[in-house]
């Protein structure tokens, strides 16, 4: 049962974007204009791994699109990366 398990919850990597457009690789910090590289150098290092976006729901869509771009440039497909967007607390 427990080789079910582990193959339906696959743990994958995380692009983060914040609200300020911040990018990080499982939290290490992306400067800007070297996503593809990283995701590159990512994917030598990590066969197979996979990798999952989490984008604060406040980031531009220029800047959504900017990190799908890096991604198909390294050779990644969006349709295998799942994205989750962050919602803020609620303000009453």
């Amino acid at each position: 049962i427990q080789a079910v398990l582990d193959k339906i919850v696959e743990e994958r990597s995380t692009i983060a974007v914040d609200a300020l457009g911040n990018i990080s690789l499982d939290s290490l910090a992306v400067p800007e204009g070297l996503l593809e590289s990283y995701l590159t150098a990512y994917q030598q290092q990590n066969p197979g791994r996979k990798l999952e976006l989490e984008a604060d729901r406040n980031i531009p869509l220029e800047r959504l699109l900017k990190v799908w771009d890096s991604l198909t440039k390294a050779g990644i497909q969006i349709k295998d990366v799942p994205a989750r967007i962050k919602v803020g607390e609620q303000k009453n």
